[in-house]
């Protein structure tokens, strides 16, 4: 790593926001395996967001990789 003060600023942000979100997601599906509370529409938009966050931080690890490796 050329520049690990640098990484970590870049990519702790980043890190927060998707374990943020991972942990959101996994309680309403805990919601809603335990309770069926939610609908399952509910419950397909939580997994739609889940996917695309994890698309999203995939990316912002490529583009850390490029930029700080």
């Amino acid at each position: 790593c050329k520049d690990k003060a640098g990484y970590k600023a870049y990519i702790g942000p980043r890190l927060l926001s998707f374990g943020v979100l991972a942990a959101v997601c996994g309680l309403v599906g805990l919601i809603q395996d335990y309770t069926q509370a939610l609908g399952s529409s509910v419950y397909i938009i939580v997994m739609v967001c889940f996917f695309a966050g994890t698309v999203w931080f995939a990316y912002a690890c490529k583009k850390s990789i490029e930029r700080f490796w």
